[in-house]
């Protein structure tokens, strides 16, 4: 979606025709993406270590992209945090001014898992997390995604979204609201068997030459989901382990989604606080006897449930099984 799908929607809008598109009687060419992975970050070294690597990462998708100011923009020598953020701002105003320039930035939830430093006397002890760096990006954050110039725009994602909502939420306003000023792309936890059977075509037409053929029964064992889909035929082609389509299934579930899934709602109900009083609203939610007043959700969890969320006789309900297998093991830890 990030780096495929966004930047061909992108492009058709803005050249079709061949002309561009206006904005303040200035046709706009065609836009540039540059690329960042933040688990290519360094969350070890602080707020400023973690910058450093997020400007090393622009520069070098900016020099990929041959926009020689931006990927010449100096580093500072001054490894602080406020010095790097600086330095960004100035990478981001050297970037071309005829045309949007979308930072397409995976695995966002990085910026606020910010790792206390180990010590030479040992291995930490208890939480990993360093709180107050991760306080100290929240706010750096939403200054670099707020105070961006025009011709600059943000697209982010990541495999922790619950996470990012979290902290989003709990960016403090003062005067802008962090959560009221971006924009929402959702997508639905599942499609219909005929849309997940287009993809699988497609799917299938791609893997061709593979040395490994898909097995036929993978598309109804998968969740119903293209992007799940899609990475399942990847780990198919190169699975070691997997000798079956519902072997893959199980593996895939077990050991990557669910663990994956179970993180993320721990970091963001522990961001929250009250993690047990917001356990038992996610259970609520997923009871299609219970529901929750939509009021007595937390903001975070609205935006990261939105896309699976429905009113019936004014409460809200989520059709989720995965969350459902999550929130069973969460109740099982917890005890």
């Amino acid at each position: 979606m990030l780096n495929e799908v966004l930047p061909a929607v992108a492009n058709t809008y803005y050249c079709s025709g061949g002309s561009g598109r206006q904005r303040g009687g200035t046709v706009l060419s065609e836009p540039n993406f540059l690329r960042v992975d933040c688990l290519d970050c360094d969350r070890s070294s602080g707020s400023s270590g973690l910058l450093s690597g997020f400007l090393v990462e622009l520069k070098r998708s900016a020099a990929d992209q041959q926009l020689f100011a931006a990927a010449s923009t100096p580093v500072p020598s001054d490894c602080s945090a406020v010095a790097m953020d600086i330095a960004i701002r100035d990478f981001m105003r050297r970037l071309p001014r005829d045309r949007l320039n979308f930072l397409l930035i995976d695995e966002v939830q990085s910026f606020y898992l910010i790792e206390r430093p180990v010590s030479d006397d040992g291995p930490l002890r208890g939480p990993t997390l360093d709180v107050n760096a991760v306080l100290h990006m929240q706010r750096i954050l939403k200054q670099l995604l707020l105070d961006s110039p025009h011709w600059v725009a943000w697209a982010v994602t990541g495999s922790s979204m619950a996470t990012v909502w979290a902290n989003v939420a709990a960016t403090p306003t003062n005067g802008f609201a962090l959560s009221m000023h971006n924009r929402q792309l959702n997508l639905s936890p599942t499609v219909s068997m005929g849309v997940l059977q287009v993809a699988w075509e497609q799917l299938k037409a791609q893997a061709a030459t593979w040395d490994r053929a898909l097995p036929d029964d993978l598309v109804w064992r998968s969740p119903p989901q293209v992007a799940m889909l899609a990475f399942l035929c990847q780990e198919w082609r190169y699975s070691r382990t997997a000798s079956t389509a519902a072997e893959l299934v199980e593996q895939s579930m077990t050991q990557k989604l669910i663990p994956e899934v179970l993180a993320d709602l721990r970091m963001a109900l522990q961001v929250l606080g009250q993690p047990a009083a917001q356990l038992k609203l996610l259970r609520e939610l997923l009871d299609p006897m219970a529901g929750v007043q939509p009021a007595t959700l937390p903001t975070a969890l609205k935006a990261h449930f939105a896309s699976c969320g429905a009113k019936r006789e004014g409460r809200l309900h989520l059709d989720y099984p995965l969350l459902a297998q999550v929130l069973q093991r969460m109740r099982a830890s917890m005890r």
